[in-house]
């Protein structure tokens, strides 16, 4: 059953075209998954959450600090734009 599933995502994961913010996430290391009610980026140092019914956003970094960079933020806000949340 999980296999099944598994498949499934990645023929639908396929037929995606990407978005320019997903491209810039993509480009710094960045994994996605989307679930009902949020969108995750993920990669080893990390997680920025995109929790779509509150508008808020989870930044989780594994370092010391929780520092983004500015390619981070550029693309944090490139989806925010997406997603429409500024108006």
């Amino acid at each position: 059953m999980f296999q099944e599933w598994v498949e499934e995502f990645e023929k639908n994961k396929l037929k995606k075209k990407q978005s320019e913010p997903d491209k810039m996430f993509k480009k710094l290391g960045y994994k996605k998954f989307e679930g009902l009610r949020t969108i995750n980026f993920y990669n080893d140092n990390g997680l920025i959450q995109f929790d779509k019914p509150y508008k808020n956003i989870h930044i989780n970094k594994n370092e010391e600090t929780d520092f983004i960079t500015l390619e981070e933020l550029q693309a944090i806000n490139k989806k925010v734009e997406e997603l429409k949340w500024t108006k």
